[in-house]
């Protein structure tokens, strides 16, 4: 497996404490919480040209974990073996399929979700969560590194000559997230996106569960 700086797979439950009284979160629920995708307003800032003033351009091309876009599912499994969980809830997106892997990066427990459209790898997503600002500063220079980012402690928007880009967010949760620059992909997530906020506005108070079986 290639990587940067980065271990083997790794697996395991989460075990929480209430009232003295231990309880196991199903592994579903725990995967399924953290998908990028479940929230309506990311899928929507998907499509969106935002300005970002910490924009910059990399000569590098952009991959995810050895990763390039346009793979298909089984690509990514075999370059990075059985994914710990795959996504089994309806998605507001047609033909999309989500693969879960825990690793460990600087010796941070991280989770990688990789998404698929029709087959083909278009976003991928790393979370780092509950770590110091240390921390979170060796993983960004990783990354800052690997693209040849001049300037220190730089965090923002890298977009490379095939408009893929990679976002670096830090705060509680630190979280890089990579997006296909394909114009057909991101038009049809623009399609799927319309279609929501069509069924919203006809049906107003329906909720996000309910849209979804309509679609």
């Amino acid at each position: 497996m290639q990587s940067l700086n980065m271990n083997s797979l790794f697996g395991g439950l989460f075990i929480f404490r209430n009232k003295s009284q231990r309880y196991k979160v199903s592994k579903s629920d725990f995967y399924e919480g953290k998908n990028f995708l479940a929230n309506q307003s990311r899928l929507l800032n998907l499509t969106k040209n935002l300005r970002n003033t910490n924009e910059i351009s990399t000569d590098k091309n952009i991959r995810f974990y050895g990763i390039d876009f346009g793979q298909t599912v089984k690509d990514a499994i075999q370059h990075l073996g059985k994914p710990n969980f795959t996504s089994r809830r309806k998605s507001a997106l047609k033909n999309h399929k989500l693969l879960f892997y825990r690793i460990t990066i600087c010796n941070i427990n991280c989770i990688l979700q990789l998404h698929f459209l029709k087959e083909e790898f278009f976003l991928g997503v790393i979370e780092v969560k509950n770590t110091s600002n240390k921390i979170h500063k060796e993983i960004t220079d990783l990354v800052r590194k690997k693209y040849q980012v001049e300037q220190e402690d730089w965090v923002g928007t890298l977009r490379d000559n095939e408009n893929n880009t990679l976002e670096i967010k830090e705060g509680m949760v630190q979280r890089m997230t990579y997006l296909s620059g394909n114009q057909a992909i991101r038009n049809e997530i623009q399609s799927h996106v319309e279609k929501i906020n069509a069924l919203k506005e006809k049906h107003g108070q329906l909720n996000h569960d309910m849209i979804l079986k309509m679609i």
